[in-house]
């Protein structure tokens, strides 16, 4: 939403410069990331990992490929690419809310397609997805983690001693 401001607030002549320049500024951590070179890591033996690009990522920030890099940089990660994970998960800010029976179906694909990869991990950039994604594996009794692709990054580091 903050990424936004520059596009919504552009007519408002008092404001307008202020609020183009603050949205051009904002940046999720895995697009900070992608500005340094990043140090290697250790393995963390995770099992088969999966992502799904938030649609956040992918559509408002046009930055669906930094979270990937950031877990390219993990040696040994067992990852598969999922199958529709350019595809909403059903959650999409409050739509989960006010359209529950359409984000179910719409979850229940996205769920299908992680059976697929036989994942044990899979990552998100967005919070909302990871509580919709992790609420739908838990209630359809899949054993399946859901977390920041940040996250694994920081076992990594951590493991790898870059850091205590």
């Amino acid at each position: 939403m903050l990424a936004t401001y520059g596009h919504l607030l552009a007519k408002d002549e008092f404001i307008a410069d202020e609020a183009r320049k603050f949205s051009a500024r904002i940046r999720d951590v895995s697009q900070q990331l992608a500005t340094i070179e990043m140090q290697t890591g250790a393995d963390i033996s995770a099992g088969m990992v999966t992502y799904d690009a938030s649609c956040h990522l992918l559509y408002g920030q046009h930055s669906g490929e930094a979270s990937l890099r950031m877990l390219r940089t993990i040696p040994g990660l067992d990852f598969v690419g999922l199958e529709g994970a350019d595809r909403c998960c059903g959650g999409a800010g409050i739509y989960n809310l006010m359209e529950p029976e359409m984000s179910q179906r719409v979850l229940r694909e996205k769920l299908d397609q992680i059976v697929v990869t036989k994942a044990e991990i899979l990552t998100t950039g967005n919070p909302g997805c990871q509580m919709q994604i992790g609420a739908g594996a838990s209630l359809a009794g899949m054993p399946l983690k859901v977390c920041h692709p940040v996250e694994l990054l920081d076992e990594s580091y951590r493991r790898a001693g870059i850091y205590d």
